[in-house]
């Protein structure tokens, strides 16, 4: 089964910018910056569409392996407000050294219900969906589908930025060129997911499956805790090259 509407969205969001640079000594800067910007969700997750399928989940306690796929046109986009402070240093010998720390809360952050066990429409109701569910009693389908979160998302870390020219070595060791960066982040969001309990019964089968809803705070999906990259390099005349490396976390 697949239904599919028109859809249309429609939001003002204001996006404050305040910059101060300070430069207190000839080789040293310091900034200061707070600023709103904002996180568009996928189209798709936008698109009123229902899909009703009977494979594919993998889902444990659903029936063969039935889902409901249901969008979600009142999505907002998420919104942060941004905190940073950055300072730099610059020499001949060391090169340019830049240092950061950040911090940004933000509102209505999307994320999916991705595969909760249920049945009938207690727990459509329960988000605000109006669409019903087009499988007979008892059976239990798989429910996917994007929201907003109403509490807020937290993401804060550092950066360390360091790139020089070897111009102080002798000979041809003048020309190698050497960068490299890394990036800690830490983060805190909150998602829905389910917990299977049973629940006796005083008549037959004596218990029967409960899906009980919570929002955990976990790290932000999606998001490494540490990235960095590094690169060296050789300009001389004409001719330039590099050889670089980049990781990310988990």
């Amino acid at each position: 089964t697949w239904k599919d509407t028109s859809a249309t969205f429609s939001e003002t969001v204001w996006l404050p910018n305040l910059q101060l640079t300070y430069r207190p000594y000839d080789f040293m800067n310091v900034r200061l910056a707070a600023y709103k910007a904002l996180a568009r969700p996928d189209f798709n997750y936008r698109i009123e569409k229902y899909i009703a399928r009977i494979s594919g989940t993998g889902v444990p306690g659903v029936t063969n392996n039935v889902t409901l796929y249901v969008g979600n046109p009142n999505l907002k986009a998420a919104t942060a407000w941004n905190y940073e402070a950055n300072t730099s240093f610059y020499t001949n010998q060391i090169g340019l050294i830049t240092i950061s720390a950040f911090y940004k809360e933000i509102d209505n952050m999307y994320h999916m219900v991705n595969g909760i066990p249920t049945s009938g429409d207690k727990l459509l109701d329960s988000l605000g969906i109006k669409w019903r569910s087009p499988f007979a009693a008892g059976v239990r389908y798989a429910l996917l589908y994007p929201y907003n979160s109403k509490k807020p998302t937290k993401v804060w870390g550092f950066e360390f930025e360091h790139q020089a020219n070897m111009t102080f070595l002798p000979g041809y060791l003048q020309y190698l060129v050497l960068s490299y960066n890394f990036s800690i982040v830490r983060s805190e969001t909150y998602v829905i997911n389910s917990t299977i309990v049973k629940e006796p019964l005083p008549y037959p089968p004596f218990e029967k499956t409960v899906v009980l809803l919570n929002e955990n705070k976990q790290k932000l999906e999606g998001q490494p805790e540490f990235y960095g990259n590094a690169a060296i390099g050789y300009d001389i005349a004409g001719f330039s090259a590099r050889l670089s490396v980049f990781y990310q976390g988990a």
